[in-house]
């Protein structure tokens, strides 16, 4: 529950005017998305998206080239970590299905030998 507010505390301060505090803000954010488990970054996924894109397309890089650096950075880790979660849901469907498969086919193996 600590963790959610700071997640909207951050969300919303994304779109702060001053520079420094998105710079914050992503700093911030770039640390709790290497952190904490992929779960749980996964979860917050989109409010995490929309904050880092929002940062990058109002700073100027000539503002803050670091910071523009590191959200495109967090943007990259997020969308890999939900690269990650596909595959391994992907990868247990397969799983599944070839489990199923082999099941079904002892079944009708059996059935023959009745």
């Amino acid at each position: 529950v600590c963790f959610d507010h700071v997640v909207t505390t951050l969300f919303h301060t994304c779109y702060h005017k001053a520079w420094y505090v998105k710079a914050g803000s992503v700093s911030a954010i770039s640390i709790l998305v290497s952190k904490m488990p992929a779960l749980w970054v996964q979860q917050r996924a989109g409010l995490f998206l929309s904050a880092l894109l929002y940062v990058l397309k109002d700073m100027l890089p000539a503002v803050s080239l670091s910071t523009v650096e590191e959200a495109s950075n967090t943007i990259k880790a997020i969308v890999n970590s939900l690269g990650e979660l596909h595959t391994k849901e992907a990868n247990m469907v397969v799983r599944d299905e070839c489990l199923q498969q082999e099941r079904d086919r002892e079944e009708r193996m059996r059935e023959r030998e009745k």
